[in-house]
């Protein structure tokens, strides 16, 4: 398994994991890191709206995740803004294509 570490956080590894949400099937990446040799969550790279998306996609949190994060992911390709965005309460979350490809490499364990 690989792992990948964040400029911000050099002292902790990080991994994917996804699943699908059960509602409608569309797809959740979560992000876990390993501190003191211990696999814990992270954040959720994804929310899921009310619409169904193709496996590929998923709207990012930007709500709980800082933008040198999100911007880290896209640089690293594992995501890309397709510039599509949709509102819940008061946030606009933007919809992203994701590499799940690239994302599986690094996946501790998937669905």
């Amino acid at each position: 398994m690989k792992t990948f570490k964040m400029p911000s956080h050099e002292n902790m590894d990080f991994v994917f994991h996804i699943e699908t949400y059960t509602t409608n099937g569309n797809t959740y990446v979560g992000i876990d890191c390993k501190e003191d040799d211990f696999w814990e969550p992270y954040a959720n790279l994804t929310v899921n709206l009310d619409m169904i998306l193709d496996f590929n996609q998923a709207f990012i949190d930007t709500n709980n995740l800082d933008e040198e994060f999100i911007k880290y992911l896209e640089e690293q390709g594992f995501i890309s803004n397709t510039g599509l965005k949709r509102q819940s309460g008061f946030v606009l979350y933007p919809l992203y294509t994701l590499n799940l490809d690239k994302i599986e490499e690094y996946s501790r364990w998937k669905n």
